[in-house]
């Protein structure tokens, strides 16, 4: 998978972060999808998706792991989602027909759902946060970047969707200053880490967090294994389904 911003017809996936992106720059390259790695939050996933639309993007994906809300979705599940709001409430609507094509191509290995995403400007810590949050939205899960990678899409009549893997579920607890572990291009930063590793109190939901964010990896390859050869299934992206 290619980093290049070099001109030409091609689905763009936009992630945060580098090790979202690992599985698909791990693949052999396909020239009809390129990766572009923003850094957490909006302006940098605006930045990012505007960058490749300007580079010739004929549409959208948001990727990457996500933070679930709905107490029914465990660690690992994909969410293949066409629609997202903001936290002040603004809906962006993205091509729901392509969003169940890639659900049914995911489906048929992976335990997949299809619904709604809600952006926030911060990473929501304890089951009581995700809990709060819930009961003002029907949203699936949250990430930071969706929302403004769906609004570049939709000001370019460009077609988007996000397809997210729940790491921390409804119930798990995330360590606080885990955003420490994080520099703002989007690559781990080894002094957040070590600044976790030293505070004994945070050993337990460091562990589990750990593996939360193993599993979900794994449904990101197995994603990436499945769309990258279809080129997200998108037609006219030169995509096969079969």
């Amino acid at each position: 998978m290619t980093d290049t911003p070099s001109k030409g017809r091609f689905v763009a996936v936009v992630a945060a972060l580098g090790s979202e992106l690992r599985p698909l720059r791990v693949l052999p390259a396909v020239p009809e999808v390129r990766v572009f790695q923003s850094g957490p939050g909006t302006a940098a996933s605006t930045a990012a998706a505007a960058d490749a639309v300007a580079t010739g993007a004929l549409a959208l994906v948001s990727w990457g792991v996500a933070g679930g809300l709905a107490a029914t979705l465990p660690t690992g599940t994909v969410i293949v989602s066409a629609r997202c709001q903001n936290a002040a409430g603004t809906a962006v609507a993205g091509d729901e027909h392509w969003a169940l094509r890639v659900a049914a191509l995911l489906g048929k290995t992976l335990a997949v759902e299809t619904g709604p995403l809600l952006c926030v400007e911060h990473v929501l810590h304890s089951p009581a946060a995700k809990a709060a949050t819930q009961k003002q939205t029907d949203a699936l899960a949250v990430d930071m970047e969706t929302f403004a990678i769906g609004a570049v899409a939709a000001a370019h009549d460009l077609p988007w969707i996000a397809v997210r893997v729940v790491a921390d579920s409804a119930a798990d607890t995330l360590p606080k200053g885990v955003e420490s572990c994080v520099n703002a291009a989007g690559n781990t930063r080894v002094v957040g880490v070590l600044g976790l590793l030293l505070k004994p109190d945070q050993w337990s939901a460091l562990a589990r967090t750990a593996r939360c964010f193993g599993r979900a990896r794994c449904s990101l390859a197995a994603s990436a294994a499945l769309l990258v050869p279809t080129r997200f299934a998108l037609p006219g992206a030169g995509s096969r389904t079969d």
